[in-house]
């Protein structure tokens, strides 16, 4: 969570609550949890992560840090963002 803030809280204030990224979707029960389907990939939720990531970055200038390791070969190449 960033300083003075909580990162579900502006993920939600953002309008992400629930949007679907593939077959990764941001709960909607609570905006700080990832609801993976069951083909998803970790490739999936890392370009989703960055998604969130960059959007919010650049509609409040918060840099959201993953609270999860990812771990392996994620390219950024062809990332959505």
């Amino acid at each position: 969570n960033p300083q003075g803030g909580h990162a579900g809280a502006i993920i939600d204030r953002l309008g992400l609550k629930g949007m679907r990224h593939g077959p990764v979707q941001v709960s909607r029960v609570h905006a700080n949890f990832l609801v993976a389907a069951e083909n998803a990939t970790a490739t999936d939720i890392f370009s989703f992560v960055q998604y969130i990531r960059g959007t919010v970055k650049s509609r409040t200038g918060i840099d959201l840090e993953p609270e999860i390791r990812f771990i392996g070969d994620f390219s950024t190449e062809g990332v959505s963002r």
